[in-house]
């Protein structure tokens, strides 16, 4: 009797799912989805990305969150159109929403982590000395660049304490995306992907190279990548082929365009592309006289860029007097490289500690986006400038010891000529310092 009322159940049970999988099928029938595996590596190491910010998560290396944000910047950088509201409704509609009116993403995404690689200090203390008394430094490990890992590195006090232990990144990790989504939003969807493998990544600061990504399989067939000399026509190519046709957008949201500026040059793999682009960010934003104290060689020389002279005007703080202006500029043209940006002076009769933003919010990001591609012939350093607010159209704050002071960023044809003149070669005589920028990269 048992073996009978379980045998009925059962059939029931197979019933139950037959029709659930015919409902299934003919929900597919009408409404087609596609269904990819992806599989990516990444060309740097992977800084943060974890639930607590600046730290990797190593239960959940790479977050599904963290992905499908990446995939609405850049949705909305290749599709978005209309009112800052009309766009957010189309959206909502793709990727789902939160709060009181929620609605359900249409995309389904899932991660798996292939490789964890391993994981390296950012930071290593050195305890080698310098003339004078003895004090350990810190450098960065060989996979990280310290100038772009400024926010990892450690402050005064920490530079002292012999227990200090370094933020970690990850290097050589692979994993799978697993995407869903349904067919009639490929156009979205495979625009979004392009763009977050082109031009994004994973984790913190990928605008400034972190955790570049490349695309090596799609459903286990390899894909090629192309050769460097092709590098610039593909991309192109591939923003004729994403972008909305005449996509109307909010100046006050960063978006890509046909003509996006952007360079490009040749190394020899993509540790070198990234590591050289941040030279370049370096040695263009540090423009300096040599040091010329010669019993502290490592001591650099004054700034050609008129912010430090600027600001000792402003607050009457000049070191007994010894720094005369190089120039008549009064201007922070560094600006537009992204704020907040914080001025250090080391000398106790000089300014201190000073806080540029704009004045009417905490920061505003960088248009400048450098990272490496992989190439099939070695690897391409790209240096590109999203459309984007500039700091140099906004009302910006200086913060310092005595208060605060409304400041200007925008360079005259004459402030530039000016700069130039006195030392700053890289700027070119050009007002728009990262348009300088991208020739003094390209060059």
């Amino acid at each position: 009797m048992a073996r009978l009322i379980s045998n009925e159940v059962g059939e029931k049970l197979e019933a139950l799912r037959s029709k659930e999988s015919l409902l299934v099928e003919s929900e597919t029938e009408r409404h087609p989805r596609v269904l990819q595996i992806r599989k990516y590596k990444l060309l740097t190491p992977l800084f943060g990305g974890g639930v607590r910010a600046n730290e990797n998560d190593t239960t959940k290396l790479i977050r599904e969150t963290s992905i499908r944000g990446q995939l609405r910047f850049w949705w909305r950088a290749m599709r978005g159109t209309g009112r800052i509201v009309e766009m957010k409704k189309r959206e909502d509609e793709i990727f789902g929403s939160g709060g009181q009116k929620a609605v359900q993403s249409k995309i389904l995404i899932s991660v798996k982590v292939l490789s964890s690689g391993s994981q390296v200090s950012a930071f290593q203390n050195d305890q080698k000395t310098q003339s004078g008394p003895r004090r350990p430094k810190t450098e960065t490990a060989r996979e990280v660049h310290e100038y772009a890992a400024f926010p990892l590195s450690p402050d005064k006090d920490e530079r002292n304490d012999p227990n200090w232990k370094s933020a970690l990144v990850s290097t050589d990790v692979e994993f799978h995306l697993k995407i869903c989504y349904p067919k009639e939003l490929e156009a979205e969807i495979q625009a979004a992907l392009w763009a977050w493998e082109t031009f994004g990544g994973v984790g913190a600061r990928t605008r400034r190279g972190f955790g570049a990504i490349a695309l090596t399989q799609i459903d286990g067939k390899p894909i090629n990548a192309p050769k460097f000399a092709e590098i610039e026509q593909y991309i192109r190519q591939k923003l004729s082929e994403y972008l909305l046709c005449d996509k109307q957008v909010d100046s006050n949201l960063p978006h890509l365009n046909a003509e996006i500026d952007f360079r490009i040059k040749k190394f020899k793999d993509p540790k070198d592309a990234w590591k050289s682009s941040i030279d370049k960010l370096r040695q263009f934003r540090q423009v300096r006289r040599e040091g010329r104290d010669r019993n502290r060689p490592l001591k650099k020389g004054r700034s050609f860029w008129p912010e430090p002279d600027e600001i000792r005007r402003l607050t009457g703080k000049n070191a007994e007097g010894r720094h005369r202006p190089l120039s008549s500029v009064g201007k922070f043209p560094r600006a537009d490289f992204g704020l907040p940006i914080i001025f250090h002076f080391i000398d106790q009769e000089e300014p201190g500690d000073c806080t540029l933003k704009p004045a009417k919010y905490s920061r505003l990001a960088s248009p400048l986006i450098l990272r490496p591609i992989e190439c099939a012939d070695g690897a391409a350093a790209l240096a590109l400038l999203l459309v984007a607010p500039r700091a140099s159209e906004l009302d910006l704050e200086l913060s310092h010891s005595n208060g605060n002071a409304k400041v200007v960023a925008k360079l005259t044809v004459e402030e530039a000529k000016l700069l130039t003149a006195a030392g700053l070669g890289p700027l070119g005589n050009q007002t728009d310092v990262l348009k300088a920028f991208l020739d003094y990269f390209a060059n």
